[in-house]
């Protein structure tokens, strides 16, 4: 807050972004700090907190865990907050969400914690949607509800991500038709 914490671990997180532990711990210091707190939040944006996550998960596509914590950061900053979710899809993060699931299709909480962020990314956000779809963000869904069908709350996410996607969009209820959504 106050202290200046949040731009210290952005800072750390900016001149060391090799050291692949430092960025895992930047992003639970980041989402402890920004959970529940709207004026941390707004630090962590001006701070330019997306622009980072988008560029670590660009540079670790190999670290689940690393992808975890940044589907996390994502997924908070974008709950209700128009500004964000216009920002992440500015930068590139749905993409690299979407990256993080096809790389890492075994790891159930990325999966879930990805489809959280994509969810309200592009929830009332008709460019994201967009970006989304350009993407392939069904196809990532119904191969990721067909790789786990066992797991009930993935399969929640994965419905809310298509219901979004499909909602009052015919080229989307179209695509997700022809994806195996139904089935």
């Amino acid at each position: 807050g106050n202290a200046g914490a949040i731009e210290a671990v952005l800072a750390a997180m900016c001149r060391h972004p090799e050291n692949q532990v430092l960025q895992q711990d930047a992003f639970v210091a980041v989402q402890r700090m920004i959970a529940g707190n709207e004026e941390n939040v707004m630090k962590a944006e001006s701070a330019g907190v997306i622009g980072v996550v988008v560029a670590t998960m660009r540079g670790h596509v190999q670290n689940a865990k690393l992808q975890e914590g940044a589907c996390a950061v994502l997924s908070i900053l974008s709950f209700e907050n128009g500004r964000n979710r216009i920002k992440a899809g500015n930068a590139g993060a749905i993409e690299a969400v979407l990256a993080a699931m096809c790389r890492h299709p075994e790891n159930q909480v990325l999966q879930q914690d990805a489809f959280v962020a994509v969810q309200r990314m592009i929830a009332g956000n008709e460019e994201n949607v967009m970006k989304a779809e350009s993407a392939g963000v069904i196809g990532v869904v119904v191969a990721t509800m067909r790789g786990h069908v066992q797991n009930a709350k993935l399969q929640e996410g994965a419905c809310a991500v298509l219901s979004i996607l499909s909602f009052e969009n015919g080229r989307n209820r179209i695509k997700a038709g022809n994806a195996g959504a139904i089935e």
